[in-house]
């Protein structure tokens, strides 16, 4: 071992004076012992015999550690082939695989079966596909081939992932040999049984021999093979599918984790219509996530202007909606009141929509305090949503006394009164941020295990998703229909009234007010419209 044979250092061969050191140990002080290869620290006294049992492959020397615990080794190559005959696994393929690939080497030595490898095939790779097979244990011991390979297969559904078991081949052979697998040929699948229909192991023998479930089958920690001879005995061995998960994923996606030795190595298969690496961004049925859309769009500077161009004609329409009814003439009517509080809510909304995005363009950008993070990640959604349904609410509520003053107004007067109004505008503030708050409960700071910095998603939980679209549809859909039945209880009444001023047919004058107040309907239909789909 060349490696062991140069010659220490020369404050290396200091001699101990402490005593507490081995007599063969190297000390530089009283109280380091520093020893020679194959004596454990701390005092040298404890020799790691490990290589005179293990013997490395034929063009390999074995060198003993000198550290706990005590049968830790390494194999020095001493030509230039050492990894000539290590075996390999050959996977091929036509075509790119659209979803990842598991494969799974079981060892069947020993009183339970382990998981000696794990391959994790990404989407989209390039076959062939050649992967050394380990043939070391976690304590480094030279072992046998794996005797049983696996192969996962999933499938991406709308609410899930399916999973399928494949069983490659059974090795039962010691000596170094090569694996080749052809994905485009069938694997044999390894059925499930249901568990309405789980048997016992003394019934094995009998769905073998009647082929029920074919040559491979799994049941509550059992893996049956029932190939192997004319009898079709059956050929059990105790398995539990475990390692194949891991949990990074969210959105119900399904995490897959490769090579037990890196917790890097995994990949997500998200269901349809769900994606990021994490399966993190999953748009609603009815809306696109803003962090959707930037993550999609690979945000960038230039797609600042858009926002600002919004922002920026926000603040301009409702600053003078605001300067305005300011004025103390016009705020002694209700009308006014909520006029002026749905000007004001808008420019709240569409100026918190700007930070949010910026919030977002950032994150992925800087560091930021944990806590800040995450408050500033729940709290922006939440804020921002409950001004911008207020001011929908308050838009349908004028669009309401515009058609109750058109009828009979007398009647629902003292709802004009300033307390009144102030009042009934608390109300809606308060019933809009009490159904608000599934944001504060759904938005989350996610981190994938090799990035600095997180995403902020929304991540809406299969027991919340129906009541998250009926509270979405209600805060746009009733306002909406406020304001059309509004905008029509309108235009009849003065139609009735024209009608009967001027002795003209009802239809006639119907049809020419439609014409002339048709931005009474225009309006809400144009508003409900840019929310399909809601960007924000």
């Amino acid at each position: 071992m060349a490696m062991f044979e140069q010659p220490l250092p020369k404050q290396w061969n200091m001699p101990s004076t402490g005593g507490y050191c081995a007599s063969h140990s190297l000390a530089r002080t009283e109280k380091i012992c520093v020893c020679p290869p194959g004596y454990l620290e701390p005092y040298c006294y404890v020799e790691n015999r490990q290589c005179h049992q293990t013997s490395c492959q034929w063009n390999e020397t074995c060198a003993p550690l000198s550290e706990p615990p005590i049968y830790r080794h390494i194999c020095i190559c001493n030509t230039s082939d050492c990894y000539v005959k290590r075996p390999i696994i050959s996977v091929t393929r036509q075509e790119p695989n659209e979803l990842p690939i598991l494969l799974q080497l079981v060892q069947l030595a020993g009183d339970y079966p382990t998981v000696r490898q794990q391959i994790l095939i990404r989407s989209h790779s390039s076959f062939p596909l050649i992967r050394t097979i380990k043939t070391r244990d976690y304590r480094g011991h030279i072992g046998t081939l794996p005797e049983v390979g696996l192969l996962f297969t999933f499938q991406s559904d709308t609410q899930s992932i399916s999973a399928s078991m494949h069983l490659l081949f059974i090795n039962c052979s010691n000596q170094t040999r090569n694996f080749s697998v052809d994905l485009d040929l069938q694997p044999q699948t390894c059925y499930s049984l249901p568990e309405n229909h789980q048997h016992s192991v003394n019934s094995f023998l009998d769905l073998c021999q009647n082929f029920t479930y074919g040559n491979c089958f799994t049941s509550a920690g059992y893996l049956c093979y029932c190939g192997y001879s004319s009898e079709n005995k059956s050929n059990c061995v105790s398995y539990q599918r475990r390692y194949t998960t891991c949990g990074y994923c969210h959105n119900e996606g399904h995490c897959i984790q490769g090579d037990l030795a890196n917790k890097s190595d995994f990949t997500c298969v998200c269901p349809k219509c769900v994606t990021g690496v994490l399966c993190q961004f999953s748009p609603s049925r009815f809306s696109i996530s803003l962090e959707y859309l930037m993550e999609k769009t690979d945000w960038n500077r230039k797609h600042f202007i858009g926002p600002s161009v919004f922002v920026l004609a926000s603040v301009i329409l409702n600053g003078l909606s605001i300067a305005t009814f300011l004025q103390q003439k016009l705020r002694q009517t209700g009308v006014v009141i909520h006029l002026l509080s749905a000007s004001m809510c808008s420019l709240l909304a569409s100026i918190l929509f700007f930070i949010r995005v910026i919030y977002l363009y950032m994150i992925r950008r800087i560091m930021m305090n944990r806590t800040v993070n995450t408050g500033v990640c729940k709290s922006l959604p939440f804020i921002m949503h409950t001004f911008y349904y207020a001011s929908l609410w308050l838009m349908a509520i004028v669009s309401m006394k515009r058609a109750l003053a058109a009828t009979q107004y007398s009647h629902w007067s003292s709802l004009e009164k300033p307390m009144i109004t102030t009042l009934f505008i608390s109300l809606i503030s308060l019933l809009v941020m009490g159904s608000n708050y599934i944001f504060i409960d759904q938005y989350q700071l996610v981190n994938h295990p090799d990035y600095s910095y997180p995403w902020c998603i929304r991540e809406i939980p299969s027991t919340q998703q129906s009541l998250a679209q009926v509270l979405s549809l209600i805060h746009r859909m009733v306002p909406f229909m406020v304001n059309i039945v509004a905008s029509l209880i309108i235009i009849i009444a003065i139609t009735r009234s024209k009608a009967h001023a001027y002795k003209k047919t009802t239809r006639d004058t119907l049809i020419n007010q439609t014409r002339e107040r048709i931005d009474l309907l225009l309006g809400p239909l144009a508003c409900f419209l840019t929310q399909l789909p809601e960007i924000f």
